[in-house]
């Protein structure tokens, strides 16, 4: 199981010991000391109140910059002396391999790089040192970089002696699952203290099971730009656990979904099972499928839309379970509800659209008079009613913008009897201002919706993950 080590990037050395105290009751196996941050000059710091600060293992870690020298001998040395386990040292052709055997066991040799190199001669290049412990940290520019860097921590898993992963936002993938293959260190932040570009913190890797082994699960994701806010990780793994199933799910942020669709309808190992796709990615997930010759739902096919993907063993599935979500939410409204209001025309907007419809609702789209408003409401033949100064008094009202988009109008918002919110965000926009109504209104945020998305959203899962165990076993 990997170690999970915080890393403690702080101004100065007693903010510093300050950080260790306050999470003395974190899962962790210990701390990376970043002495770049907290001691930027060289000045030189009591080392050895860290050692006192805490008996969990401590790292040594000073990240050079354009210019620095990449070693610090003798720093590295009071580390060892101050009692500290590891020290992190940068690697250089011009390092000293001796002085590298002569200390191998609690030496870490690291290379980062801000590009994506080849990475199995980078890994052989820093074995040549003899540490016990490599480090590969690099900068994917794609989801099949990400793959590349698993494939390596996947391949070195027996040798023991590999940490790799990816930085920046891009590479949240690789952090969470090269655990689970093996890496043998997961370094993680405290909350707004991180100490790389994407850096995880303690609750987004407990979201994510990052603790949890998982080599020969099934990955699932959710795939958004962005996506850390993402409460789904939350939702599944919590259904995975509770049904015992060999799955963990976590988040992807590429550029483009067609990244991670390729790679899943290509079969790479590697690859998630299944995703759910959010926000910018729906349409193009959509017309991925189409182009595919895949099956599509036919709420998919009448949003024009798809946040589910899953691999079937044969064409992929693409379906769209806001619809659903939609429909649970809206088979609970007060009784008399007969019109309803959706805010916004993008690919929430149109799944509202089709569940309102479904259910007998009278529909009015409201959104800015645009090409894609128009689109929408001429292609599911619903009225169009630009947002402007007459009150939206409909008995439903669904706004599906984002936060903030409409709050200079949100007064106008005037549901009857429902209010239905697609994001997250409580307290802000026309939630506020609908929360705010008379006590008979019934109201539904962001959580409500995605809790009732995910429960179909989480049997096609399911049901994947049974036909990866059925195939397993029948290959046995």
């Amino acid at each position: 199981m990997s170690e999970i080590f915080l890393t403690i990037h702080e101004p100065d050395a007693a903010a510093a010991l300050s950080a260790i105290a306050q999470e003395g009751s974190a899962p962790l196996d210990g701390f990376e000391i970043r002495a770049d941050a907290i001691d930027p000059d060289r000045k030189g710091i009591d080392l050895a109140a860290f050692r006192k600060a805490t008996d969990r293992l401590l790292v040594h870690t000073r990240r050079s910059s354009p210019g620095q020298a990449r070693f610090d001998r003798e720093e590295a040395e009071r580390a060892l002396a101050s009692g500290f386990d590891l020290v992190d040292v940068e690697w250089s052709p011009r390092l000293d391999p001796e002085w590298v055997r002569l200390h191998r066991d609690r030496v870490i040799l690291s290379h980062h790089d801000a590009a994506m190199p080849e990475l199995d001669p980078l890994a052989e290049e820093l074995r040549r040192f003899g540490a016990a412990r490599i480090k590969i940290v690099v900068t994917p520019e794609s989801f099949r970089d990400e793959l590349r860097i698993l494939e390596l921590v996947a391949g070195s898993s027996a040798a023991g002696d590999l940490t790799a992963f990816g930085m920046g936002e891009r590479a949240l993938y690789s952090r969470v699952v090269a655990p689970s293959l093996g890496s043998r260190m997961t370094f993680v932040a405290r909350e707004g203290r991180p100490g790389a570009p994407g850096q995880l913190t303690i609750d987004e890797i407990e979201r994510a099971d990052v603790t949890r082994p998982g080599r020969g699960y099934a990955i699932f994701a959710v795939v958004g730009s962005p996506v850390r806010h993402s409460r789904s990780p939350e939702i599944h793994n919590r259904i995975f656990r509770e049904r015992l199933l060999p799955a963990r799910y976590v988040c992807i942020e590429p550029r483009t979904v067609a990244e991670v669709i390729d790679e899943m309808a290509d079969g790479h190992p590697l690859a998630p099972l299944g995703i759910s796709v959010t926000t910018p990615f729906k349409k193009d997930a959509f017309d991925a499928g189409k182009k595919r010759g895949w099956r599509i739902s036919p709420e998919a096919v009448r949003a024009s839309a798809v946040n589910t993907i899953v691999m079937t063993g044969g064409p992929g599935l693409a379906a769209n379970t806001d619809v659903d979500g939609f429909a649970r939410l809206l088979g609970g409204r007060p009784s008399g509800s007969r019109s309803v209001a959706v805010i916004g025309a993008g690919a929430t907007g149109r799944a509202a659209v089709v569940a309102s419809l479904a259910a007998g609702l009278d529909v009015t789209l409201v959104n800015r008079d645009s090409e894609n408003g128009r689109r929408t409401a001429r292609e599911l033949d619903v009225r169009l009613r630009s947002p402007g100064r007459a009150p939206i008094e409909e008995d439903v009202v669904i706004d599906t913008l984002p936060p903030g988009l409409i709050d200079d109008w949100a007064d106008l918002i005037r549901p009857r009897r429902m209010f239905i919110e697609s994001s997250y965000a409580r307290g802000t926009g026309a939630f506020a201002t609908a929360i705010r109504r008379e006590a008979g209104l019934q109201i539904h945020d962001g959580i409500d919706l995605l809790h009732a998305q995910a429960v179909l959203q989480s049997e096609l899962f399911v049901r994947a993950i049974q036909r990866a165990v059925r195939k397993e076993r029948s290959e046995l």
